[in-house]
């Protein structure tokens, strides 16, 4: 893998010489060339990494149709200034299908190995638990990867997972579906069945969002209730299957109120 930019991010209200802050801290990141079934990613990572010693979860997030890895920016910077996370946003090759995010994804781990055993990147050594995240094509392809990489990864998420294929018995890797109770292009019988077809060895869970589309996952500011609860129900799931934290099962029990179907295994 090939670093072509490191940078710091800052909030804009602040003087560029402030190295941190932001309310609740900042996000850096380093962007790739292509690699793999890859065309390019944006790695987000903690700016206080290095002067710490600690461990950090990584997890992919990739677009569907005919996007690209900007169209999830929102969603990976809130789980890295809120969960701690390194997030891989990628872009696919053939952001046509879901093979060509299924082979994207399969990149993407390797991009996540390839980072903690590189020396010169700065999160040689730091990463220690895998996940693979994606949206609607690439929903159903970090489905599709989970169910080939087995206990290679360790957590799955499902964002409005569109058309995934029907066996899935050899996923390991506890697996949330999340879907909007409007969405006509992946509709929520696509996560329910993807949900009867994982494994009942696994945690797991499918939950429907009230009032919501599949266009709302792109490019989303993260304001409205919803978008809150898409983000409070990520990061619960994160922490309830990667660190295994009561508090967080409490709350996949009991989600935000703009979570209408809640069936779960855990």
């Amino acid at each position: 893998m090939k670093t072509t930019i490191i940078k710091r991010l800052f909030c804009a209200a602040l003087p560029l010489f402030v190295l941190a802050g932001c309310g609740g801290g900042s996000e850096c990141y380093y962007d790739t060339e292509a690699s793999g079934a890859i065309s390019s990613a944006r790695v987000f990572y903690p700016c206080d990494l290095p002067a710490n010693s600690q461990t950090y979860r990584a997890t992919t997030l990739s677009g569907g149709f005919t996007n690209n890895k900007q169209n999830m920016y929102w969603l990976a910077k809130d789980l890295v200034e809120q969960g701690n996370m390194v997030v891989f946003t990628i872009s696919a090759q053939d952001n046509l299908s879901v093979p060509g995010y299924e082979a994207a994804q399969m990149s993407g781990y390797d991009m996540m190995q390839e980072a903690n055993m590189d020396p010169a990147n700065p999160l040689y050594l730091r990463l220690q638990q895998y996940a693979l995240m994606g949206f609607s094509m690439g929903g159903g392809g970090v489905l599709n990867a989970g169910n080939q990489l087995g206990d290679q990864i360790d957590a799955i998420v499902a964002l409005a997972p569109y058309s995934p294929n029907t066996d899935l018995s050899n996923v390991t890797a506890d697996t949330l579906l999340l879907v909007g109770q409007n969405d006509a292009v992946a509709p929520p019988s696509f996560s329910a069945g993807a949900y009867d077809n994982l494994p009942e060895s696994i945690s797991k869970a499918y939950m429907q969002l009230a009032i919501f589309d599949h266009l709302k996952w792109m490019n989303n500011t993260g304001s409205s209730n919803n978008s809150k609860a898409v983000k409070k129900v990520i990061q619960d799931w994160f922490d309830f299957v990667l660190s295994g934290s009561s508090t967080a099962r409490h709350s996949l029990l009991n989600p935000p109120q703009e979570i209408i179907t809640n069936q779960n295994n855990i």
